[in-house]
């Protein structure tokens, strides 16, 4: 599909950054499920546990990916990667209370659980990945 006839050029960037970040999300989910299953159905580790060696696994992953290529990101790692983990630390604990919820007041299955935490927690990694961690300041020619 050619994105210049989707969409006017001023937004191909986001288009083309936000198609990035779905494919960055989608792997990091496909991970995520891999990882939560693994040790819940095979290694009999509690739900809790293996959400929250999942969800550090994945944060790993995933700034990998974004730094390099969903924002092609010019910061430092010694800015970037301290807000990319302020940011999954406040995401881990909304990902750690909703599944809690699910599981203990609602008595949800703990994967139908988790595809709510993950679309609460993306949308919080992208509004923050893109405003703050990633966000380039375009410079002011000198005048």
């Amino acid at each position: 599909m050619d994105l210049k006839k989707v969409c006017p050029s001023k937004y191909q960037a986001n288009t083309a950054r936000l198609c990035r970040f779905v494919v960055v999300g989608f792997l990091g989910a496909v991970v995520y499920y891999f990882v939560l299953w693994t040790m819940v159905e095979q290694l009999e580790v509690s739900v809790l546990v293996a959400t929250s060696v999942a969800f550090v696994l994945v944060t790993i992953e995933n700034y990998a990916l974004h730094h390099g290529w969903t924002f092609a990101s010019t910061h430092s790692h010694a800015v970037a990667f301290p807000r990319f983990v302020l940011m999954n630390v406040i995401g881990f604990w909304m990902n750690f209370g909703i599944m809690a919820t699910g599981l203990h007041y609602l008595s949800l299955s703990y994967l139908l659980v988790q595809a709510f935490a993950i679309v609460a927690v993306v949308a919080w990694n992208i509004v923050v990945s893109s405003y703050w961690i990633f966000r380039e300041i375009k410079q002011q020619p000198n005048s």
